[in-house]
């Protein structure tokens, strides 16, 4: 039967010590928290955070007596009928006990002034975000808004739920944040996806993250050869790579590992004496010891001798078709040998020829057809 709340009445049953065999539980729970109204009955004079429960237990094994509380569930100290008592549950958590009514059936006001989670066991009354509500009945147990359920971190507050490599596991909780294989506390990139960790400038941060992977001090972003250093940012060719990553330098078509002129575009690939540097490049183009710049004879052919002052050789200085920088020819055959003649004379003062070689020399000239009329 139910019991009502009443004042103390007379006992009908003589007080005796047993225990509670089985109680069938009826609850009715009142969140005093909330400022919730206690229905009638009895209260405790101390504040209670948590709920007060009204149960219809009956008794099994066990007889309740007048005036007299029996002390076996939970432990009671104290108190009578209808005036409050304290109770220490199998726990060790206090209750604010009350007796009512008298006989086999009994209604008991069990106040739980201290249990996170009423109906479920926690002994260790954890509380992550100290709502009030234990870990083990919490339905948001971080505090964050959404339900354990559906938390992709549910002991680890993240409103928004991000989750970068999308494995269902939020970023604040991930120890792979980008899912690289890499645990972020080793990732040299721990938001960016890099799983050979490259690192160009040793920096410690992983070229895949890094705003100046190369540590040139020019930012990726404007860098014309991001993964190369190169302050200077040269690109011969205007092609918005730089020279110290481009593969053609000069844009000439020829590849930079066998071009003979890699910043000078020389598409034809000329060396006049096949030094291994192309003309357009080489500072002395026929190779005779003679500058480019100070050679009045720019392509003197291969082994001749020259005279160091002009790059010309005798042969130069003294042309079968006629007197140098003259469109005319020679007035006659004799002209032109003489002419050979002297600079071969000249070449003799300068040490460059024996005189046994001027003979030669001058031998052949008289023997041409050089300045003979047809």
């Amino acid at each position: 039967m139910s019991a009502k709340w009443s004042r103390n009445r007379p006992s009908k049953h003589p007080v005796r010590s047993s225990r509670w065999g089985a109680i069938t539980l009826r609850p009715r729970i009142l969140l005093l928290a909330l400022g919730l109204a206690v229905s009638a009955g009895p209260t405790a004079s101390s504040p209670v955070f948590a709920a007060e429960l009204l149960f219809s237990a009956t008794l099994v094994n066990g007889v309740y007596g007048g005036g007299a509380v029996i002390n076996t569930f939970p432990p009671f100290h104290g108190g009578s009928p209808g005036v409050p008592g304290v109770s220490t549950g199998p726990s060790g958590t206090t209750f604010l006990s009350t007796e009512v009514g008298g006989g086999s059936n009994a209604l008991i006001n069990w106040v739980d002034a201290f249990d996170n989670c009423p109906f479920t066991p926690n002994p260790d009354q954890l509380d992550l975000d100290g709502d009030g509500v234990g870990d083990a009945c919490d339905p948001d147990v971080d505090g964050d808004g959404v339900d354990n359920a559906l938390d992709n971190c549910s002991g680890v507050p993240n409103v928004t739920q991000a989750d970068l490599d999308g494995d269902g596991i939020g970023d604040v909780c991930d120890s792979d944040v980008d899912g690289d294989g890499v645990d972020n506390a080793v990732d040299n990139c721990p938001a960016v996806a890099n799983p050979g960790q490259d690192d160009t400038d040793g920096d410690g941060l992983g070229d895949a993250c890094d705003p100046d992977a190369d540590g040139d001090t020019v930012l990726n972003a404007v860098d014309n050869c991001p993964l190369v250093a190169n302050a200077g940012q040269a690109d011969t060719d205007g092609d918005g790579v730089g020279d110290a990553c481009d593969a053609d330098d000069d844009g000439d078509g020829v590849a930079d590992a066998v071009d003979n002129c890699p910043v000078v575009a020389n598409s034809a690939q000329n060396d006049f004496d096949g030094d291994g540097q192309g003309d357009a490049c080489d500072s002395d183009v026929d190779g005779d010891g003679v500058a480019n710049a100070a050679d009045v004879c720019a392509f003197t052919p291969g082994g001749a001798v020259v005279d160091p002052n002009s790059g010309c050789s005798i042969a130069q200085l003294a042309p079968c078709t006629g007197p140098p920088g003259s469109t005319q020819p020679w007035k006659n055959h004799g002209q032109y040998v003489s002419r050979v003649a002297k600079t071969a004379e000249s070449f003799i003062a300068l040490g460059l020829i024996t005189e046994a070689e001027k003979d030669a020399i001058v031998s052949a000239a008289a023997q041409s057809t050089c300045g003979q009329k047809p």
